[in-house]
Order: structure tokens, then sequence, then C-alpha cells
């Protein structure tokens, strides 16, 4: 009887050489053949997003940002693509894309396509902790706290206008040099120190951008600066060349504890922390004081979002923020 390469003998027959270099061959052929099949399986590639594309920038001062941009596989309408400007890039600007792309592709109403531009760093870790400490905050007063260190690194603060100057002065021209762009519907995204820089933007440039998202501001740092840069814009003695929107966001736990943290052993600190920080009353008190202000042309609201704190709160804040930027409802 055969059965497959091995073919059975009588216990008197001999085992020429041919049968036995035929028997390593078949051998041979099932072992690798199975490697091979492996090695196909389970062959790795990159994973990209699509229609996008990245680059890298100097400022003037000699500091590299990793530039990513999305841009629809479709024609711009006639006004030009609203841009979306999203600082933490490395971290957000994945999210972003495919929380437009899947929005869009909704059947209860999509919002409008949109060139969204990342501003990161160099490196593929989400956030650079030292980098964006500086590039995020205004300068401090003398005296400030401002000699923190994050992650065990000692860093230096003071960098958002050098920041908005490198947006201003080199991204957008970019931008708009590669894309036909609406420049009548340009929104910044931040979070956390990325919120500050937002609003210390929109208190010192209010006309940079039309809408602003502030989600998580940490308006606790500099010891009370913000409200030093909230008190020196006034919006009516400045002419907005167009109505400006402002979202600031925060979650519930991130001035209260969670379930879980309750249990934990650092509870008292953390609380205590959180109290100190009052991260809802200070964007609650914001947005109500914004939208106090006695200006036609400048709107503000807030949302608290439940259950999530200061990290998990990012993509749920970023979801809810294309909406307000880009849904069709939207003036």
């Amino acid at each position: 009887m055969t059965s497959g390469c091995f073919r059975s003998s009588s216990p008197r027959s001999t085992t020429s050489p041919r049968r036995l270099w035929l028997a390593f061959g078949c051998v041979f052929l099932i072992l690798v053949m199975p490697l091979k099949a492996r090695s196909v399986t389970n062959a790795s590639y990159a994973v990209t997003v699509p229609n996008t594309t990245q680059w890298n920038m100097t400022s003037p001062g000699g500091e590299d940002y990793q530039v990513m941009v999305y841009a629809p596989d479709q024609p711009p309408p006639p006004g030009g693509f609203p841009v979306i400007y999203m600082l933490d890039g490395n971290a957000t600007f994945p999210m972003a894309v495919e929380s437009m792309r899947v929005q869009q592709a909704s059947a209860h109403g999509s919002l409008s396509a949109a060139i969204i531009v990342g501003i990161g760093y160099p490196g593929d870790e989400p956030f650079n902790m030292v980098r964006r400490a500086h590039d995020y905050t205004p300068m401090p007063r003398e005296g400030a706290r401002h000699a923190m260190t994050e992650e065990g690194q000692e860093v230096s603060y003071g960098g958002a206008e050098a920041l908005y100057r490198f947006i201003q002065q080199q991204v957008k021209p970019a931008i708009e040099k590669r894309f036909r762009i609406n420049p009548g519907r340009q929104a910044l995204f931040g979070h956390s120190y990325g919120a500050l820089f937002a609003l210390t933007t929109l208190f010192r440039h209010p006309d940079a951008f039309n809408i602003y998202i502030a989600a998580s501001p940490s308006l606790w740092w500099g010891e009370g600066m913000m409200k030093t840069l909230e008190k020196e814009f006034d919006p009516t003695t400045i002419t907005l060349d167009r109505p400006v929107r402002v979202l600031i966001t925060v979650g519930e736990y991130e001035q209260a504890l969670s379930p879980a943290e309750k249990k934990s052993d650092d509870a008292s600190e953390t609380a205590a922390r959180r109290r100190e920080h009052q991260m809802i009353n200070n964007a609650q008190d914001l947005a109500r004081r914004l939208k106090m202000l006695d200006s036609q042309r400048l709107d503000a609201s807030v949302i608290v979002f439940p259950q999530e704190y200061h990290r998990s709160v990012l993509p749920v804040a970023l979801n809810r923020a294309m909406r307000f930027i880009l849904s069709p409802d939207t003036p």
C-alpha cells in the first residue's frame, strides 16, 4: 500500500540508498512547508492611515516638529476645506482622522470633510512630556511654580508664543500652499497643557482660529496665571473678523475620585490634589465668564463627560470636538 511519500515494505526487504534519499526528501518537505506557510501567514506590515502624509519642520529656534496631514479624497467645496490643527499630534492625529471618517459614514448625518493637521514631535511616543510642557505654556510670572519635573526630567515653561509664531508663520502657510482651504473655518484642539495653549492663543490672538477646543485645561497651572491673561482679553475692544466659538470639556473624575480610586492606597493624596486643581469648577467658571462678555461674536460652552478621568476623556472630547467643528448645523 502506498501512502503519500512513504512506501511500506516487508521485513525481508532491503532499503536502498535511493529509497533513503527519497524518504529524507519527503521528511524535509513535510518539515519545511509548514514553516514557510507560517512565515507568510505571520508576515507583518506597517499600519497606515489612508490619505495621510507627514514631514518634519524646524522652527526658527531650531526645534524639530513632526507635521501629520490628512486630506479628504474628494474635490474641495467651493469655499475650500475646513482645517483642524491638533496639538499632541502623535496621540491625537490618528484618533481625529478615524473619528471624522467614522462619523462621516453614519446614516444619521455626516460631518463636513476637513483637512486635519497634527503637530507633534519626532518619535513614536504619544506624548513628549518635556517639550509639550515648554511649548504649550505661557511665560510664567516671577516666582510662580515653573520648576516642576515631569517623568523625572526638569522642564522649562514659557514657549507658547514661540509655538504660536511657528504655527502661524510656517505650518499654516505650508498647508495653504498644498491644499485649498477655507481660511474662515480653522480650528485648534488642545488637551491639558495643550488646552492651555489653545486658551492662551484665544486670549492673545483671538483671530488666529475661529474655533477653539480646550479639553481638560490645566487652569490651575502657574498659580492663577491664566486668569491674568483672561482679564487682559476684552473682545469688545477687538475687531474680530469672524465669530469665534469656544468649547471647554472636562471629565467627571478629574475633580472627584472614581470608585476604584476611592479604594486605592493613595486615595487621600489624589483627592487633595484634585480639590486643589478644581478642574471642573475652573472649566465651568471660565465658560460662564466668557459667555457673560459683552460680545456678539464670541460664544462659549462647557461639557462635563461622566465617568472619565484626565487621560480617558481625551478620545471622548476629541470625538465631540469633531461634531462641534464639522456638524452641518455649525454656522
